[in-house]
């Protein structure tokens, strides 16, 4: 089954928070998502970053996920 843009940002977001944990010198995070779970040690770094690049591509596809607001103009 296909992951919601919610789910995907939830995962997102867990990854993010599991890159942290390794950089503050954590052994071991773990991260689980769409029925999966993994863990990473301080050597995965390149695994999580493109895990994150794969789900923000998917989220992308969704076109969903921008959190970026952008400015308008209103002309009377």
């Amino acid at each position: 089954m296909a992951m919601t843009a919610v789910q995907i940002l939830s995962a997102i977001d867990q990854l993010e928070a599991a890159k942290l944990d390794l950089a503050l010198g954590k052994a071991r995070a773990s991260v689980s998502y769409d029925g999966k779970a993994a863990s990473f040690t301080q050597t995965d770094m390149g695994k999580i970053n493109a895990m994150i690049a794969e789900l923000r591509a998917k989220l992308a596809a969704l076109g969903a996920g921008s959190r970026v607001r952008r400015g308008f103009q209103v002309q009377f």
